[in-house]
């Protein structure tokens, strides 16, 4: 009798909201507009309800993984509460979700579902006129994307090897977002903005326990294993991202003088020139007397800092790459603009400075490229007094060659 009563208290619940008997079943095919076979699609139909569901109703969505050009069949019966509303949505990370409502009758063929590509999607751009939520594009279709890759991607696998299959589809991910933050939808390009999606894609990441994970890239360039750093980069991991405290990884590896792991970064796609602030990697690295890890940086295309005298640490750095002998790196600064004669405040200039540490084939390089043999510091100091001084005779004679004088 209790359970009799209960039925009917249910019963009564329902009837103000239409309760009905909603059968199916929906069937389609999903096909991709580039062409590509997929095998990891994922369909999803999804019903909100009136009314309250407990264990003992329907569940009020059901999740089919299917191939591109393969027909699905979802035998639906749906016989709880009247739904306010159905619709079969269909996922990939490569492409825009697509989606379709479904009739009264929950009784469908769909016929051919077609998936656009991202990549088509940026091209074409918002579709005139867009909706107000639509600003500034394309924030919204992108925070939907990755919100539909967590809450309806990741869950319709299995635990195990099939939860896993997002993983080969990181990299994408990470190639797109940097598509999409320079459209300025996510504020200035770069930013330390937090609510960006980066954000979001390490949660899928972790979710999938993907192996090139931004956060183990971070970890490894702060423990200088060059090994893992390139076995990240290997398997995708971002490398134009922030860590919590607004650094690239290329920026962290310069600061940290880490330059195999700076060279790793770009043979992996970084950008050379994307600040941190107001600083790139090639001010860092001058800034933190990394010299040759700047040369390195400008050897493969950084833009130089000032290079006329006015920022301290290039003449620094052109003063101690000559005193050290490292003509790898003088020819660098030297084929970027750097002058021979850049002198410090007291006027000591590169080529005293090779002098002075009996660096013949250093003072050869700067001779060749022009420096004046006959400057003079503070004391009146010269290349050829500073190489008398120290007794180093092979260095007089290649200074009077070149036209040196007491």
């Amino acid at each position: 009798m209790t359970r009799l009563l209960a039925a009917l208290g249910l019963l009564l619940m329902a009837t103000p909201v239409g309760a009905a008997s909603i059968q199916g079943p929906v069937r389609g095919v999903v096909e991709v507009a580039d062409g590509a076979q997929v095998d990891d699609i994922v369909v999803h139909l999804g019903c909100r309800t009136h009314g309250i569901h407990s264990s003992s109703w329907p569940a009020d969505d059901v999740t089919r993984i299917v191939a591109s050009g393969e027909s699905f069949l979802i035998p639906w019966a749906y016989r709880g509460l009247s739904p306010a509303g159905c619709s079969l949505n269909v996922y990939h990370p490569r492409y825009v979700v697509a989606r379709s409502p479904l009739d009264t009758q929950f009784s469908q063929q769909l016929g051919v579902i077609r998936l656009q590509s991202w990549g088509s999607f940026m091209r074409e751009g918002p579709k005139p006129p867009p909706m107000p939520s639509h600003y500034p594009w394309p924030k919204t279709e992108f925070n939907d994307h990755l919100n539909n890759l967590l809450f309806h991607y990741i869950p319709a696998f299995s635990e195990g090897t099939r939860r896993k299959a997002l993983g080969r589809h990181i990299p994408g991910l990470h190639a797109l977002l940097k598509r999409v933050l320079p459209t300025g939808a996510f504020g200035p390009w770069p930013s330390k903005d937090r609510s960006l999606p980066i954000g979001m894609i390490r949660q899928i990441e972790e979710a999938v326990s993907y192996p090139g994970s931004q956060s183990g890239l971070f970890k490894a360039i702060a423990d200088k294993d060059a090994t893992r750093v390139r076995t990240l980069i290997e398997a995708g991991a971002f490398v134009d991202g922030w860590d919590d405290e607004g650094r690239t990884p290329l920026v962290l590896a310069v600061r940290n003088g880490f330059t195999e792991a700076a060279i790793a970064l770009l043979d992996g796609g970084a950008d050379i020139n994307l600040p941190q602030g107001t600083d790139t990697a090639v001010k860092v690295a001058f800034s933190n007397s990394q010299w040759k890890t700047a040369a390195a940086l400008l050897a493969r295309g950084a833009t130089p800092p000032k290079l006329d005298g006015t920022y301290p640490p290039v003449v620094n750095a052109i003063c101690i790459v000559s005193a050290q002998g490292d003509t790898v790196s003088l020819h660098v600064f030297l084929d970027a603009g750097v002058s021979p004669n850049l002198a410090e405040s007291s006027g000591f200039s590169p080529l005293m400075c090779a002098a002075k540490h009996n660096q013949l084939e250093a003072a050869r390089v700067l001779i060749k490229a022009g420096a004046d043999v006959n400057a003079r510091a503070t004391h009146d100091r010269t290349a050829l007094g500073l190489s008398k001084a120290g007794r180093f005779d092979a260095l007089v004679e290649v200074l009077k060659d070149a036209g040196a004088r007491d």
